[in-house]
């Protein structure tokens, strides 16, 4: 099963208001960097494995909070950021 970590910023890290920054992921059980067009054909072929690792891509999606000890869910409409990710620690 893919798994998938923030490598930066790092838990409660602080990035200065304003300022552009690269996110790094660290990826486990999964080869990114392969995309398709989800119009033209998303569901045409079947999952792809190389080695026993699924070939894919990840997604990032920076969603807005209340406070770091919120317990409510957020809304899957409303979001800061998304990103689709196709290499595997650059986003």
């Amino acid at each position: 099963m893919p798994s998938a970590k923030f490598a930066f910023p790092a838990n409660f890290g602080a990035v200065k208001a304003n300022t552009a920054f690269t996110i790094q992921l660290a990826v486990k059980n999964l080869i990114t960097g392969n995309f398709v067009n989800a119009k033209a054909n998303y569901f045409a072929a079947p999952q792809q494995l190389q080695n026993g690792q699924i070939v894919g891509h990840s997604h990032v999606v920076i969603e807005l909070m209340d406070s770091l000890t919120q317990t409510t869910a957020t809304s899957p409409k409303v979001f800061a950021f998304f990103k689709v990710c196709r290499s595997p620690l650059l986003v």
